[in-house]
């Protein structure tokens, strides 16, 4: 496994395609800057982004105005099992990433999904209305990379399907 460290984030790697970046000082939080490098590079070549939520964490009025102002589309709204799908602008990323931090952490499972072709979009919905596996839906769709946090509060996944992208994800942690 790879160690390598960028600005306070741990990135081990656990096999091709499959990475684990730790915030190494606090929980994570999306809206800091040491974030950037990798946003950027998970947007680049992306042709949409989604955000998926499982399993809220709590809900109140802010969640629904939050989600109302970074959707661009929602394709999945369950609210027996707390199921949320939704295409979100890279600008929004970008420029209110407070508000993506804020939602990311209303859910316990939360993901964004960068798809190269907008193409798979029904199947991405099929797949998570399905509550397929972060591997189900990397075996299925092509050109696509998932981050994600689980159980440890200060752990990020990163697992995709690019041959490539390891290297730059590497590269960049030794800048």
């Amino acid at each position: 496994m790879n160690n390598d460290k960028i600005s306070g984030l741990e990135i081990l790697r656990h096999g091709n395609n499959y990475f684990s970046i730790k915030d190494l000082n606090d929980d994570i939080d999306i809206s800091k800057k040491r974030w950037n490098i990798l946003l950027e590079m998970l947007i680049d070549d992306s042709s949409c982004i989604y955000f998926h939520g499982i399993e809220l964490n709590y809900t109140d009025d802010n969640l629904t105005n939050i989600v109302s102002w970074l959707n661009e589309n929602i394709l999945v709204d369950d609210s027996d099992t707390n199921n949320l799908l939704f295409k979100i602008k890279a600008s929004s990323i970008l420029l209110s990433r407070n508000l993506v931090s804020t939602l990311w952490n209303y859910y316990w499972s939360p993901s964004l999904i960068f798809m190269n072709d907008r193409k798979y979009e029904d199947l991405l919905r099929e797949l998570i209305e399905g509550h397929f596996y972060v591997k189900d839906i990397l075996e299925q769709i092509e050109g696509i990379k998932i981050i994600y946090m689980g159980a440890e509060r200060d752990v990020l996944w990163l697992q995709h399907n690019f041959e490539d992208l390891d290297q730059d994800i590497i590269g960049q942690a030794l800048i």
